[in-house]
Formats: structure tokens, sequence, C-alpha cells
């Protein structure tokens, strides 16, 4: 079987996660993998609609792979396929699945390359579907970066006002911890450092198993020898009580860097939003976090432009925002989604308005994350390395500030001792510590 495929991902990191799954079961079956920007046999493109630009996006890559190979197999999952899936198959593909059951993708393309269907559309794993899902089982063992991610959860129970996503992605399954630990192990054996931990609601982790918690999965991988960094992914504050991160102090291995889903720093913004805390809740929880992890950073998702968010709202919030210091600030513009309550919301913000906005807080975030970095300058922290460009070493800390040393030495997968001597666009420049000794 010599058939070529190209996996194209879009949002978040667990799609990247399921994309690469989906790959080594095509990869494992004989089929080979090329990149997308090459004609091949089987194009699988694994969808976002977190926004409304996201679907757009999708229904372009897919016309994009049938404009390069018209006689190609386009199989489309995700979840612009779970929630809209007629518009998928009216800008070209030929199979459908959502995200039930993401697996069927890489089926549906062994199937077509051994003769078994045709390019007859068919539709599979809508959204009525999703009801009573469980948890579905794959497993990764490779990873383009040195870090490499664990799915650890799926779907979301929130209600939040102007999100789509708990529709998409059904509701909370868990990966078993037993599960996670061998997975884990696994990668660990292929030479992976770093795992990251991702879900689409991270926080609510072992809700749906018995006696089971993100705490006590982040405990047992600290038992994994050879392990270096257990990094989260992102975090909603609600979740951030002081027994966890009480017990996440304890963690040795834990990064401390964490990315909250913030969304806005107005209570009166939050609370049209239907977010479950307010900005007192989370100035103790990061102020708690600070206290226990020396090295504590923090990043975030924020939504400007919400329905009714006034120019006051909006101020009080950049403010707020602002006062974090974020390493990495997500600033998006409010996508109204057909369904959700936030689409009929009246007050509706102009999109030049939301424009305005957007500029605004990134320009705060610069100026606040530059201030953080600057406290870095002149102190040495290990940084593990993933790649060499334009003649530079690339990595993260532990608290993910990116590192650039300049030279041609290959350091992939290398955790090196490195002296900071300023930072440029929010990247840590500096040299490699002397004798500092490595962890290959």
């Amino acid at each position: 079987m010599s058939l070529t495929f190209a996996v194209y991902t879009l949002g978040c990191k667990v799609n990247y996660y399921e994309s690469t799954a989906i790959a080594e079961a095509l990869v494992k079956e004989g089929l080979i993998e090329l990149g997308f920007s090459q004609i091949c046999d089987i194009y699988i493109i694994n969808t976002c609609a977190v926004t409304g630009e996201s679907e757009r996006k999708a229904r372009q890559i897919i016309r994009r792979a049938r404009n390069k190979n018209p006689d190609a197999y386009i199989v489309v999952t995700g979840c612009m396929a779970q929630i809209s899936p007629e518009s998928a198959f009216k800008a070209g593909a030929d199979y459908v699945c959502g995200n039930r059951e993401k697996m069927r993708a890489a089926r549906a393309a062994l199937d077509y390359a051994r003769g078994v269907s045709g390019r007859r559309p068919e539709r599979v794993m809508l959204l009525k579907d999703l009801e009573g899902a469980a948890f579905e089982q794959m497993t990764v063992h490779r990873s383009e970066r040195t870090r490499a991610y664990i799915k650890i959860g799926d779907g979301c129970d929130g209600r939040c006002a102007y999100c789509i996503i708990n529709r998409a992605r059904g509701p909370i399954r868990s990966k078993p911890l037993s599960e996670a630990v061998k997975e884990a192990r696994e990668l660990v054996c292929a030479g992976y450092r770093e795992i990251v931990l991702t879900a689409i609601e991270i926080s609510t982790y072992g809700k749906d198993l018995e006696n089971t918690t993100l705490l006590d999965l982040i405990e047992a991988f600290e038992e994994i020898p050879g392990l270096c960094r257990v990094r989260l992914g992102s975090l909603d504050p609600a979740m951030l009580g002081e027994k966890f991160i009480s017990g996440i102090s304890k963690c040795k291995k834990l990064c401390p860097h964490f990315h909250i889903s913030l969304q806005s720093g107005c209570d009166r913004t939050l609370a049209a939003m239907r977010r479950k805390y307010n900005i007192a809740a989370v100035e103790k929880s990061i102020s708690q976090l600070r206290a226990e992890f020396a090295d504590a950073s923090f990043s975030a998702d924020v939504i400007v432009g919400f329905p009714g968010e006034s120019e006051e709202d909006f101020l009080e919030s950049a403010e707020f925002i602002a006062s974090l210091e974020l390493l990495h600030a997500h600033i998006f513009p409010f996508s109204a989604r057909p369904g959700t309550p936030a689409y009929f919301m009246p007050n509706q913000i102009k999109k030049e308005e939301k424009d305005r906005r957007l500029a605004y807080l990134f320009s705060l975030c610069d100026l606040s994350r530059d201030r953080y970095l600057d406290r870095y300058v002149g102190k040495v922290r290990q940084v593990l390395f993933e790649e060499n460009r334009d003649g530079y070493a690339f990595g993260h800390t532990s608290n993910f500030i990116k590192t650039a040393i300049a030279g041609q030495r290959d350091l992939h997968y290398q955790m090196r001792n490195v002296s900071f001597t300023g930072h440029c666009n929010g990247v840590m420049l500096g040299n490699i510590v002397p004798n500092d000794g490595c962890v290959i």
C-alpha cells in the first residue's frame, strides 16, 4: 500500500494530539505521510469551531485540498464537522465525522486506501451522538516538538454565553489515570523530557472517574523515571482553589507556568459571559500561586468586545490584565456564534471598535510582559532546547520563557543552564553557563 496522505490541523492542542494519533495509525498501516502542501491521495482536515473565523478557515482548507488534487479523498473531522457537517460537504469533503470517534477519520482513510469505500459522501457521528459518549482511547508515540502532549480529557460541562464548544465536544470524559501514566512512560522512553497535559477542560479531569482528580494525575507523573517536566494546559480560574494550589506546590516536576482561561478582567462582563468566578477570586488564586512558586508565570485567554461591554468595562478589564504581567496574552475579538446566548444579546460591538480594543490591549500586555522579563536579566535558569533556526538555538524555561542562544550548535533535547543578558520581542537572550552539564 503506497498511497500518500497529509493531515491539516486547526485549533487547540487537543486537536493536534488527535491529529498525531490519526497520522500514526495510518503510517502503521503502510500509508506514506507527506506535508499538506504536497499533492496527496488522501487529505485529513481536523477542524475548529471556536470562532466564525475558525469555521471559515476550515472551509478554505477543504477547498484548497480539493483544488490541489481534484481526485483526492478528503476526510473532515473535528468541531466544525460536528456542528456543521453540511458546510464541510459543500466545501468538498467526501467523508465527515465528528468528535465522538475521531479515529473513524483514520479508518475511513484506510478503507479508501484498501478500495473498501469510494468517494461517495457519507455523514457520520452528528451532534446527538455525543450524549453519553465515553472517552475515546487513543495514544501517541511522537511529537513534532521536544515536548509531547497527552490528551487526558474531552468535553466540557460549561454553559458560557459565548461558547459553542460544549455542543461540539459533548460532556466531560477523562482518560483513566493508569492509561495516562502508561502513555507518559512510553513517551519518556522515546526520548521526551517534558509532557504537556491537555484537555478541553483540564481542570475538571477525573470528574467522571472514581476517586481521581487532576492533582492525583500530576502526583502520579511525579513518579515517572526520566520525566523532567510536567506542564498543564489551560486552567479555569474557578478550579484554582487553595487545596489544589497547595497540593501542586509539592510537585517538583510541575512547570510553574499557568495558562488561565480568564476572558475578562471586569466583573460585570464576566457575569454577562456566565463565567463562574470574579476578579477577587482570580487575584486570590494568582497571589497564592506566586507565593507557592517562586518563578510563577502566567498567560491568559481574553475576549474583547463582548456584547454590552462598555468603554469603562473594557478599560477596567485592560487595567486588571496589565497588572498581571502576563508572559503571553491570547486576545481575541468576540465572535458571535449562532446557537449561543451571546449571539442574541443586544449592544453588539462593531468590528472597528473590537479591533481598536484588541490593539490597545496587546500594546499594554507587551509592556507588562517586558516588565516581567526584566526581572530575569542577569539570572540563570535551566532551558530545554527545542530547535535550531536562523543561527539560534531556541528553547523554554520551566516557566515557559522563550529563550534564544546565538550559535550553530544543535542543542535539541538538551537541558542547559543559561545566563540571561536581555530580551527582545518577548524572547530572552543569553549564554550557556560553561561546564553546566546537561541532560540528554
